[in-house]
């Protein structure tokens, strides 16, 4: 043997224009941040959190190309500022309704009272005599 060390990840010369190939771990160490372990799982339980793939005839595992991964991920990086945005509105949406739900008509509070308004009741009863 020659002593030539071969990498999965060796991009392809230029001149081919052919994508550059990843497998679970390139893509999981270079671009999702997972392990691959991860990255096989969602494979087949949450396919939908991974970009597209592609069988090739003869290969046991799936690959992706990396023009496709970097595809998904602007797609996904747009979408989420989009989304920031929308969530944004309806938080403050959200706070303003669940400020409305928890008073009646008169401004009391709705639902069971505190620990501290039952500890104040129970005192006034027993001032008083009560039950």
């Amino acid at each position: 043997m020659l002593g030539i060390v071969v990498s999965k990840t060796i991009k392809p010369a230029t001149s081919t224009g052919l994508d550059r190939t990843l497998d679970a771990h390139d893509l999981g160490a270079e671009y999702l941040l997972r392990p691959a372990e991860t990255i096989f799982k969602d494979l087949t339980r949450a396919p939908h959190r991974l970009p597209p793939s592609i069988q090739i005839p003869g290969r046991r595992g799936r690959v992706w190309l990396e023009s496709e991964v970097v595809r998904w991920l602007r797609e996904h990086q747009e979408s989420q500022r989009q989304g920031a945005d929308a969530q944004a509105v309806e938080t403050s949406r959200r706070q303003g309704a669940r400020a409305q739900s928890t008073q009646n008509d008169n401004g009391r509070r709705v639902g069971r009272p505190t620990k501290r308004q039952q500890l104040e009741k129970a005192r006034r009863l027993a001032a008083r005599g009560g039950k």
